[in-house]
């Protein structure tokens, strides 16, 4: 879908972007502009130029040094290099997890550090986040199903046929633990 959205539809609106240049009517030009930039961002967003360049193991260590540069949180990690048992349809869902479940810390845990890890045997790859943040009900949040976020979570899951755990207790933080078969 990426794909068809940079060859198809992206194609098309940089030659209408240059056409609008012609035209002199710099409304029209700035809307043609913003039009293409905002399907590229959508195009990358669907999967991620980076995955494609780096593998998912690099990318991954990429995100949570990005967010860790850009808040207050102190993420540490132990990463192993996975990418060979993974495919490239899992890595997106699992990449697009991992995107949920740190904005999640980084919105709700009021942690000062977490800490990430990803680790396979001949079985299975396990992903495990940790935070001492403030923790929630989960039980509660689970019956009311009302964040977009963690039904995101769920669906991934279950498309990647991964076993999602968390465990949370307030006041104490939260241990997310996602374990996916080797395929």
């Amino acid at each position: 879908m990426a794909r068809e959205l940079h060859d198809g539809v992206g194609q098309k609106l940089m030659l209408l972007t240059k056409r609008t240049k012609s035209t002199g009517n710099a409304e029209l030009e700035s809307l043609a502009k913003s039009t293409l930039e905002e399907l590229r961002n959508i195009s990358q967003g669907l999967h991620p130029i980076s995955i494609r360049e780096f593998g998912f193991t690099n990318a991954t260590i990429s995100l949570i040094n990005e967010v860790d540069l850009h808040t207050d949180i102190l993420f540490t990690n132990s990463i192993e290099i996975i990418d060979d048992f993974i495919n490239e349809d899992n890595s997106l869902h699992l990449y697009r997890i991992i995107q949920e479940i740190l904005n999640n810390v980084v919105k709700h845990s009021d942690t000062k550090s977490c800490f990430f890890s990803i680790s396979s045997t001949k079985k299975q790859l396990k992903v495990v986040v940790k935070d001492k943040g403030k923790g929630f009900d989960y039980v509660k949040k689970k019956k009311e199903n009302t964040t977009l976020g963690m039904g995101t979570i769920f669906e991934r899951c279950k498309i990647i046929k991964a076993k999602l755990a968390i465990v949370s207790e307030l006041e104490k933080g939260t241990k997310i633990e996602i374990i996916i078969p080797k395929i």
